[in-house]
């Protein structure tokens, strides 16, 4: 059971909103939520371990109670640490920009969905009678896990392109008003000078947002065939695109 919430977790960052200057209050509130309940999770994880070492060992029916109490345990503390990091995905979803909102809404809807999927999961897991029930109720959990890594990794994905696609959204607005064109002030000269390095500018920008629709395109196609969704590459690429973007813009409307 540890190994399976291990991968389920695997690579879980917190991602917060890249405009936020103060981190929210319900993100705050489900991160620490989250701390205390990887602890339970592990004590937890170590009960159950003693309880099944026991039963192998006695194979009495008082060792065989103690480990239905401990695997009922451990399941819930698994559904519940899960539950609690689907919600802080939904919580980081609703609070980034830079999402398309038929993506937003759509990955929303598959998380609420995935959260009800556990507190069923949940339900059926302490209701479990016996030895049988419990590994019954834990057969349910290791098919539903593909689908719940899958999401998870698409919910990351999207929440790092979005972060990505809201640096340059500012910077594109930024751009619309640097226009020299529209600066009456500057000689022939100057003017000249100013387009030569608005066109350079332009250039890089229209290479950002290239590079931003392919990464979007590559994602919803991933997602449609269930494959990996790494985009580690294509974004350091297009970060570095960004950043030169940025900085150009700062030495232009000096």
């Amino acid at each position: 059971m540890h190994v399976l919430l291990a991968a389920l977790l695997l690579l879980a960052v917190f991602i917060s909103p890249a405009q936020a200057q103060v981190e929210d209050s319900a993100l705050i509130t489900l991160k620490a939520s989250y701390r205390g309940q990887l602890l339970e999770y592990q004590t937890a994880e170590s009960q159950f371990l003693l309880a099944k070492g026991q039963y192998t060992q006695l194979n009495t029916l008082a060792s065989l109670e103690d480990l239905l109490q401990a695997s009922q345990q451990l399941m819930f503390k698994r559904s519940q640490i899960l539950l609690t990091y689907f919600k802080l995905l939904e919580t980081n979803l609703v609070l980034s920009q830079g999402i398309e909102l038929s993506v937003k809404e759509s990955l929303l809807s598959e998380i609420r969905s995935t959260q009800d999927q556990l507190a069923t999961q949940d339900a059926l897991e302490k209701n479990a009678p016996n030895k049988t029930a419990v590994e019954e109720a834990t057969a349910e959990f290791v098919a539903r896990v593909p689908a719940w890594q899958n999401l998870a990794a698409y919910a990351r994905a999207v929440l790092k392109l979005g972060r990505q696609q809201a640096v340059y959204d500012q910077a594109q607005l930024l751009l619309n008003k640097t226009n020299p064109q529209e600066d009456n002030r500057l000689t022939a000269l100057e003017l000249s000078q100013k387009q030569r390095a608005y066109d350079e500018i332009m250039s890089k920008s229209l290479l950002a947002k290239t590079e931003l629709v392919v990464m979007w395109e590559a994602l919803a196609a991933a997602k449609a065939e269930s494959e990996d969704f790494d985009l580690n590459q294509a974004l350091a690429k297009n970060y570095a695109t960004i950043s030169q973007l940025i900085n150009y813009l700062d030495e232009f409307t000096k």
